[in-house]
């Protein structure tokens, strides 16, 4: 399984685990990913965008439910608006 972790610098913990198990993709190959995942996001713009590529391109998007901080905002919004979340 091929995965896109968003802002993957920001999200190195996570990013070396899903590295460990599954395939991660980098932004040039996106169209190549099964899975988008989001978690820390500090280009709010940018995130969306990604997000809003995937969904039109009908990959899953799935969040990672944090605590409430400027750098989960994306997280959030995506959750209350019914995106799946872990």
């Amino acid at each position: 399984m091929k995965i896109y972790l968003i802002e993957s610098t920001s999200n190195k913990e996570l990013y070396n685990y899903l590295k460990q198990k599954y395939v991660v993709v980098t932004k040039t190959d996106l169209n190549e990913a099964h899975v988008i995942i989001v978690n820390k996001v500090h280009n709010i713009r940018e995130a969306l965008d990604i997000v809003d590529f995937a969904l039109n391109k009908g990959k899953e998007v799935i969040c990672i439910k944090n605590n409430f901080a400027k750098e989960h905002y994306v997280c959030n919004y995506l959750i209350q608006n019914g995106a799946s979340y872990v």
